[in-house]
């Protein structure tokens, strides 16, 4: 079995390419992948390795005395770039401070060992939970029983169908 030869490092040369073409699928890929890291300040899990590697050339670690205590990660974006890929009309952005300023707070993932979806971004306040999606569409998190687990758990309709069976008489 042959093995995958490594893609050449991301740089800047490859960022400004692929800035200089707004209606390009790649920009409003790095767009995407950008908005998310902007927000949570982390990396997305399960990138590819060309995004891993422009959000590596886009971003920087924070030092300690600027990072706010509410921030969920240490990583920046750099200004240039969130300017150039009009991050602040992003709707994933746009719903996220909306939420934000009503109390919302940012959640990387659902827990340890769990995806980070560029997709979604999870925020939680008071013990209530939602996901805003890349659209800035919200998503409401259903109520878990007490001691369950926030994977594994049934859908909605499997829980209904479920009831339904057992509520209803077998013939």
């Amino acid at each position: 079995m042959a093995r995958k030869r490594p893609q050449a490092p991301v740089t800047w040369a490859d960022i400004d390419r692929i800035l200089a073409d707004p209606r390009s699928k790649e920009f409003k890929d790095l767009r995407d992948r950008v908005a998310h890291m902007h927000l949570t300040k982390v990396f997305a899990s399960h990138l590819r390795e060309f995004s891993t590697g422009a959000l590596r050339v886009v971003s920087s670690r924070r030092e300690g005395s600027d990072v706010p205590v509410r921030v969920a990660g240490p990583l920046r974006v750099a200004d240039e770039v969130v300017e150039a890929l009009a991050l602040d009309s992003h709707p994933m952005v746009l719903k996220v401070r909306e939420q934000q300023a009503e109390r919302w707070r940012i959640r990387v993932s659902l827990g340890p060992n769990e995806r980070r979806p560029f997709t979604k971004v999870f925020m939680f306040r008071d013990g209530e939970r939602i996901t805003v999606q890349i659209d800035g569409s919200i998503l409401d998190h259903w109520v878990l029983p007490a001691g369950a687990r926030t994977t594994g758990s049934p859908s909605p309709v499997r829980a209904r169908s479920r009831a339904a069976l057992v509520e209803s008489p077998r013939p």
